[in-house]
C-alpha cells in the first residue's frame, strides 16, 4: 500500500468521524468579515430572513450607488472561499476593485447561518431537513430580494459555484428574469451522473439507509479547526500529499493550489451541511436526471409533491442569461454533465462558454491562475449584461 493510499484512507477515517461525532451546539465558525477588513476592505453584514424562518449572514463589500453583485458558494463552503486567496487573486475583491457593490451569501447551516425557525436550533434535527433544494427554492430568493431591496436595484449579478450554480438552475423561475441580469456559474453543477471524485462515488455506492444510520438525520461537518490540524503533519511525512488531499475532497488541479494559503483556507473549510444535502448528491449520482430530493417511500414524495416521484427541475424553463465557465479536469462538474446542462437550456440563455482544459472543480475559486485565466472572462460577462 503506497505513502499517498494510506495517508487518503486514515484522513477519510477521520473525516468521518468528525463527521459523525461534532457537535452541532457551538457557535459559528470564524469571523469572515475579518477576512475582509484585515486586507483593508470596507465591511458590512447582513441578516436576511427566509419564508421558512432560517437567518442568512451575508458580506458586502459596499459601493453605494455601483451595480450589485451576489456570490453564492459551493458544498460545505461559505461566503469565505470567494476571499482566502490574496486580495488581488480573490473574485470578491477583484470585483470591489472593478467598481461593483459585493455581497456574499452564506447557504442555511453553513456555520454563518446559524440560526433555524423557533423551536428548531442546530441541536435539533429539524434545523436540518434540507438540501439545496430549499437553498434554491427559499435561501437564494430570499437573499436576492434582500440586495435588490437594500440597494434600489433593479437587476442584480448573480456569481455562484458548485452548488451556488445549482441553486440559480433549480430556483430561478420566468418571473426572476428581471431580478437577475445575468448568472456566472463557476464549475456549473446540475446532473452530476459522471461524477469522478471518490468520497462521492463512496457514499454513491452505499444504500440511503446505511448513510443515514451512520451520519445521523443532522448536521454533516468536516470540522476545519481538526483538519487544519491534521494536514501541516500529513505535509511533514511527504509535502506533496497537502494538495492532493484537498483535491481528493475538492477535485482540482493540485498543481494550482497555493499551500501557503492553506492556514487560511482550513479556517473556513469545510463549513457544515445537512446529511440530507449529502444525500441529495447522492441521489444525483445515481441518477441521469436534475430532481428534486427524493424522500425515499411513495407516501413521503405524496406529502411533500403531491406525488410518486421527486419533480425533475424543468432546465428549459431557466429564466434569464447565463455564463458557463467549466474545467477540463473537473470532477464533479464533469465536462460530461456540463454538456448535457448546457443542451438543456432555452438555447438563447448560454450567453458565453468557456472551457478552461486544465481545471478542476476548485480552481475557480482558490485556483493561482484564476484571476488571470478566469476571471477577466466573468468580468467581461458582467459589463455585456443587460444591466439598470
Amino acid at each position: 500500500m503506497t505513502t499517498l493510499t494510506v495517508v487518503m484512507l486514515t484522513l477519510a477515517v477521520a473525516m468521518v468521524t468528525l463527521a459523525v461525532s461534532a457537535s452541532a451546539q457551538r457557535p459559528p465558525r470564524t469571523d469572515i468579515g475579518a477576512l475582509i477588513t484585515g486586507a483593508g476592505y470596507p465591511l458590512e453584514e447582513h441578516y436576511v430572513t427566509t419564508a421558512d424562518g432560517y437567518k442568512l449572514l451575508m458580506q458586502r463589500i459596499p459601493r453605494k450607488g455601483a451595480k450589485a453583485v451576489y456570490l453564492q458558494h459551493g458544498l460545505v463552503d461559505s461566503a469565505a472561499t470567494w476571499l482566502v486567496n490574496e486580495p488581488n487573486e480573490s473574485l470578491g475583491f477583484i470585483l470591489y476593485d472593478a467598481g461593483y457593490d459585493v455581497w456574499f451569501g452564506n447557504a442555511r447551516g453553513n456555520g454563518q447561518s446559524w440560526e433555524g425557525p423557533p423551536g428548531c436550533d442546530p441541536s435539533e434535527a429539524c434545523f436540518w431537513a434540507f438540501s439545496w433544494d430549499q437553498m434554491a427554492s427559499l435561501d437564494m430568493p430570499a437573499m436576492v430580494a434582500y440586495v435588490r431591496a437594500t440597494t434600489g436595484s433593479g437587476k442584480i449579478g448573480y456569481i455562484g459555484h458548485s452548488q451556488g450554480t445549482m441553486m440559480a438552475f433549480a430556483g430561478l423561475e420566468p418571473g426572476d428574469a428581471a431580478s437577475i441580469a445575468v448568472v456566472a456559474a463557476l464549475a456549473p453543477v446540475a446532473r452530476v451522473y459522471h461524477v469522478d471524485l471518490g468520497p462521492f462515488k463512496l457514499v454513491a455506492d452505499l444504500p440511503t439507509k446505511w448513510v443515514y444510520e451512520i451520519l445521523g438525520h443532522g448536521e454533516f461537518n468536516l470540522d476545519p479547526a481538526t483538519v487544519s490540524k491534521l494536514l501541516p503533519a500529513v505535509c511533514e511525512v511527504e509535502k506533496s500529499l497537502c494538495n492532493e488531499i484537498v483535491c481528493l475532497v475538492a477535485g482540482c488541479d493540485s498543481a494550482n493550489l497555493n499551500k501557503t494559503r492553506f492556514d487560511v483556507l482550513f479556517e473556513y473549510f469545510p463549513s457544515p451541511t445537512s446529511v440530507q444535502d449529502i444525500i441529495h448528491f447522492k441521489q444525483g449520482v445515481n441518477t441521469e436526471t436534475f430532481q428534486a430530493y427524493d424522500y425515499g417511500s411513495v407516501s413521503a414524495n405524496v406529502a411533500h409533491y403531491n406525488r410518486t416521484t421527486p419533480p425533475l427541475y424543468n432546465l428549459a424553463a431557466f429564466a434569464g442569461k447565463v455564463g458557463l465557465f467549466s474545467g477540463g479536469r473537473d470532477k464533479l462538474a464533469d465536462p460530461t454533465d456540463v454538456a448535457w446542462l448546457k443542451s438543456q437550456l432555452p438555447l438563447d440563455a448560454v450567453v458565453m462558454d468557456k472551457i478552461y482544459p486544465n481545471l478542476g472543480h476548485a480552481d475557480f475559486v482558490w485556483g493561482l491562475n484564476a484571476h488571470t485565466l478566469v476571471y477577466p472572462d466573468v468580468l467581461a460577462l458582467l459589463k455585456a449584461a443587460d444591466w439598470e
